[in-house]
């Protein structure tokens, strides 16, 4: 994501025949994933801290709930269950295959885990 929208900004900036400069393209950059990770924490972490639903979720009728005694994850569950696939995806060249398994794990863990749940100690359910 902040990949793409860096390389759009880059796109806009040589069709119209401006010179940003290394200066400027890298603090672009920062300035787009830092507003990404913002936005990011303001939406999943703040609406699966509080209801245990995103919007996405919502809409399928599932929510995340903790582990240990079906309630709400909070704030700290649920910014821990944020944290790990995101820390995973700043690993350069190969964090998106730690990200891409976090989210697959689910599929042979028997309690339907991601490995950002195992960490968080939440659970999905219907």
């Amino acid at each position: 994501m902040v990949a793409m929208l860096g390389f759009g900004s880059g796109f806009a900036a040589g069709a119209t025949g401006t010179d940003l400069g290394l200066a400027a393209m890298v603090s672009a950059f920062v300035a787009t994933f830092f507003t990404i990770v913002i936005l990011s924490i303001a939406y999943e972490v703040t609406l699966i801290a509080i209801k245990g639903q995103t919007l996405g979720k919502m809409a399928m009728g599932i929510h995340v709930t903790r582990a240990d005694n079906g309630e709400l994850p909070g704030w700290g569950k649920s910014a821990g269950r944020w944290a790990l696939p995101m820390l995973l995806g700043l690993i350069p060249f190969i964090g998106w295959i730690g990200t891409l398994l976090t989210y697959v794990s689910l599929t042979w863990d028997d309690r339907r885990q991601g490995w950002h749940d195992k960490a968080a100690a939440t659970v999905v359910v219907v």
